[in-house]
C-alpha cells in the first residue's frame, strides 16, 4: 500500500497494484541533474497546456511516462496511460497522436507532476526555505542528498538512496531543528530587498 504521507502514489489497474515512490534512487534513474531539470520542465509544461485546454505535445507525454516508470516498484506495463499512434490525415499526410489506455493521459500528467513535486521539493519547512537565496538554485542532484544523509543522519548508502525527499526533510528537521533566532532571522532575499530600498544596493 502506498504511503502518501511520504510522497508515494498507488496505481491500481486490471487487478494489479503499483507503488510509485519518488525516492532519490528512482529519481536518479531519470538521468543526470540536467536531465532531471529538463524532465521537470516538460512535466510542468504538459500540465500548463492542459490547464489552457490544450493537449500536451508528444515529448511532454513521453517525459511524464518516464517519470512514472522510473518511480514504479516493479516494471510498469506499457500502455496503461495510453501510447502514441500514427494516424493518416485526409490530406494523405500522417501525424502521431496519443491514444488513451486504461487510464487517460491527463491522469498520467497529474501523477508525474505530483511525483516530481514530492521527489524534488518535498514539503520543505517554511523557515528553512526563506533562508535560501532564489539566485543560488542549481539542478536537483540526488547524489548530493545521499551524501548529506550518510554524513549527517548516519544511514547507510542503501537506506539513503531509498529515502524520499519528504522523509529526508522530516529526519533532517528532527535532528537539526532551527533555533528561534534562526527562524526569525531575515532571509538573504529579504535583506537584499531592504538594502535596495535604503539605496545601499542598485535595484
Amino acid at each position: 500500500m502506498a504511503n502518501t504521507a511520504i510522497g508515494e502514489i498507488g496505481v491500481h489497474v486490471d487487478g494489479q497494484s503499483y507503488t510509485l515512490r519518488p525516492s532519490l534512487y528512482n529519481l536518479q534513474q531519470i538521468g543526470t541533474p540536467e536531465d532531471i531539470a529538463e524532465t521537470v520542465q516538460l512535466v510542468i509544461s504538459a500540465k500548463c497546456r492542459m490547464l489552457e485546454g490544450l493537449p500536451p505535445v508528444m515529448h511532454e507525454l513521453y517525459a511524464c511516462e518516464k517519470v512514472i516508470c522510473c518511480c514504479s516498484d516493479k516494471e510498469f506495463p506499457a500502455g496503461i496511460f495510453g501510447k502514441p499512434e500514427v494516424q493518416q490525415l485526409p490530406s494523405g499526410l500522417s501525424e502521431t497522436v496519443w491514444i488513451d489506455g486504461a487510464e487517460t493521459f491527463e491522469a498520467m500528467v497529474g501523477i508525474a507532476q505530483a511525483l516530481m513535486i514530492s521527489g524534488i521539493a518535498g514539503e520543505p519547512d517554511a523557515d528553512r526555505v526563506k533562508h535560501r537565496s532564489s539566485k543560488s538554485q542549481k539542478p536537483f542532484d540526488p547524489l548530493e542528498y545521499v551524501g548529506v544523509i550518510v554524513a549527517h543522519l548516519g544511514l547507510g548508502l542503501t537506506d539513503a538512496w531509498q529515502m524520499t525527499m519528504i522523509e529526508f526533510q522530516r529526519a533532517f528537521d528532527a535532528k537539526f531543528p532551527l533555533s528561534e533566532k534562526e527562524k526569525n532571522r531575515m532571509s538573504q532575499d529579504e535583506a537584499r530587498e531592504l538594502l535596495v530600498r535604503l539605496g545601499k544596493l542598485p535595484g
